[in-house]
């Protein structure tokens, strides 16, 4: 968290850090064995496949040196993210040594944000290069921060919960201090996080206790009202070329008047190549992103990206890239409530997380974000690595040490 605030050198250097020392445990730790087992899971076997598609859009890419820039990071950091998971299961003991310092870390950068947004931006000036002299800067710089908070809510709660003593107050302490950092950074996507956290739940803790019979019209309940209201949605989007004082037919306390038009264009544009799209990363330099928008003064049409994820990777990787990217999703949902049915102990930290992560990027980061993508590779991985691999030989004492719950401070 407090790297969001000092820039991208040093998250560059604390990522290649935490490189050289996962390579180091993973050499010690983890086999080849389990890497392959892992590769042979339903769930590898549909990211490998959504990587092989991926791969032809960046064939087909207008701009070679991003696509493959964001291919290549993108599948290092969830490799990354699996050699963690690895890692942590083989040590229960690292992995408590990580629970603890997510939550105090989380509660005193949290403690500092709240501080600089509510109390005296000055306390940020050590974190950032530039002074920040006002509030308004404050909540500018934070807005990043807002959105992780959901996320980082999920884990740091469950984990302070499993350890139990001084560290359950931490993790319940976070909750107010995430609620002030989306509220004071003004971050709508961090508040849709928060909401798609608590949706994931309610729908996993449902699903869990029904029949079979009730499962799969949850199922399709669920993807039903999720279809209707894309189609609403895009319905209901602007169509460019845009005019000054366009008519919108969203209400702009709902979405404001630059994300809609940023959407309409991009779902019109992706129509233009439906299939592969225009490559990965690149949605900020199709025709016409660049045009200024009539009555926004300098303001492009698409800055960057789509600020939706299923949106930009519709534009970007077309309809077989965003349906690979979908069953992977699908893949990952059912892994998790399948270890949610057996007990496992970070399951259901893992499906919140996965809520506010996916939730809040259907309104703000690129989906190809460096820091937001390992922002949740980590904390995925740190609550997983508490439940053994399926299938995966592990010692009894081992396995009693990665089930029981931490020692209290």
């Amino acid at each position: 968290m407090p790297s969001l605030i000092a820039g991208r050198v040093p998250i560059a250097v604390l990522l290649g850090l935490a490189g050289l020392i996962l390579f180091y445990a993973w050499r010690r730790r983890v086999s080849l064995a389990a890497l392959g087992r892992g590769v042979s899971t339903p769930l590898g076997k549909a990211l490998i496949a959504m990587f092989a598609l991926w791969l032809i859009c960046v064939v087909v890419t207008i701009d070679p040196s991003r696509s493959w820039r964001v291919w290549a990071s993108t599948a290092a950091l969830v490799a990354g993210g699996a050699l963690l998971t690895g890692a942590l299961r083989a040590e229960p003991r690292l992995l408590s040594i990580a629970q603890r310092t997510l939550v105090a870390g989380a509660l005193v950068a949290g403690l500092i944000a709240v501080a600089g947004l509510y109390i005296d931006p000055a306390v940020l000036d050590p974190l950032h290069i530039a002074k920040i002299s006002n509030v308004s800067r404050a909540a500018g710089t934070l807005r990043g921060m807002g959105s992780v908070a959901p996320c980082l809510a999920a884990v740091v709660l469950w984990a302070g919960w499993r350890m139990g003593g001084g560290w359950r107050a931490a993790g319940v302490a976070f909750l107010p201090i995430a609620l002030g950092l989306m509220r004071g950074s003004d971050s709508h996507a961090g508040m849709l996080g928060m909401i798609a956290a608590v949706l994931a739940l309610g729908v996993a803790w449902l699903y869990l206790r029904l029949g079979r019979g009730g499962q799969l019209l949850l199922i399709a309940g669920v993807s039903a009202a999720a279809l209707a209201a894309a189609v609403t949605i895009i319905a209901l989007l602007p169509v460019p070329p845009y005019h000054e004082n366009e008519a919108l037919h969203m209400p702009v306390w709902l979405v404001d008047a630059h994300r809609q038009l940023i959407w309409g264009f991009a779902w019109h544009v992706s129509l233009e190549h439906p299939w592969l799209g225009y490559g990965l990363d690149t949605a900020g330099r199709v025709p016409g992103a660049k045009d200024f928008l009539p009555g926004f003064g300098r303001t492009e049409t698409m800055p960057s990206h789509a600020h939706n994820w299923m949106l930009e990777l519709l534009v970007e990787s077309g309809v077989i890239g965003l349906g690979a990217a979908l069953v992977a999703l699908g893949v990952f949902t059912r892994r998790l409530l399948h270890a949610a049915r057996r007990g496992a102990p970070g399951a259901y930290a893992a499906i919140a997380l996965a809520g506010a992560y996916f939730g809040s990027n259907l309104v703000n980061f690129s989906v190809w974000s460096a820091w937001w993508q390992a922002t949740f590779v980590t904390l995925l991985a740190l609550a997983l690595a508490a439940d053994p691999a399926p299938g995966a030989p592990q010692p009894a004492a081992q396995r009693a040490r990665a089930m029981a719950p931490a020692a209290p401070a």
